[in-house]
């Protein structure tokens, strides 16, 4: 995919974070309308402004995308959401952060390890071993 043209590109010292930071806000506007089937444009100011904003705060293309994801599978298929799967929504400031942190998953789950009850039919139906005797309902 190549650069978006801008009339931004020129006389700026800092060019080639300029033409970064206009690569990713161009990929992400394009996966988000990809995503939505809606047709936002990258090179819009207000777009590329909470872009901008969320990279120079240290956030990734990366996150961008996980955010995009996560809201698309939430909201896309909602109607009383599916108005919000726009940039100003989901990458401004306090909601982008609130966002990439609903994507914070423990990283340690608490799975429990089942083992199937061992019967033992000499006994009669009221017990079943299990690392140890346990005793029907019947049984007081």
């Amino acid at each position: 995919m190549g650069r978006p043209i801008t009339k931004e590109l020129k006389n700026i010292k800092n060019k080639p974070i300029v033409e970064k930071n206009l690569d990713v806000a161009h990929s992400v506007i394009q996966y988000l309308n990809d995503k939505t089937g809606k047709h936002f444009k990258p090179q819009s100011a207000a777009t590329r402004k909470f872009i901008n904003g969320r990279i120079k705060e240290g956030y990734t293309q990366e996150d961008f995308i996980r955010v995009i994801d996560l809201k698309t599978k939430q909201w896309l298929n909602r109607h009383e959401f599916s108005a919000f799967l726009r940039p100003s929504t989901l990458f401004n400031a306090t909601n982008f952060e609130n966002y990439v942190n609903e994507l914070v998953t423990p990283k340690t789950s608490k799975r429990r390890l089942l083992v199937a009850p061992v019967l033992d039919f000499n006994r009669g139906d009221e017990y079943a071993i299990n690392s140890e005797l346990v005793e029907s309902k019947t049984s007081f």
